[in-house]
């Protein structure tokens, strides 16, 4: 492996590491709609960070298409 190859892992590990400790491991996009198809955006802890305004349009977007 080249100086360059082993740099660019490394620095990709760091930064999943660094990832998952702050956050957990990131979802699966298939996890993500199963959720959201059985739960509402409100329902769900990332939903404190949105106003409530942002909130409302959101959860009528993903409405939509139900």
């Amino acid at each position: 492996m080249s100086a360059e190859d082993a740099r660019t892992l490394f620095t990709k590990m760091s930064n999943t590491t660094s990832y998952a400790s702050h956050f957990g491991a990131a979802p699966k996009l298939a996890e993500d709609f199963k959720i959201l198809k059985t739960k509402k955006l409100g329902e769900l802890a990332i939903s404190r960070i949105l106003k409530p305004s942002v909130l409302k349009i959101f959860e009528h977007w993903l409405r939509i298409n139900d």
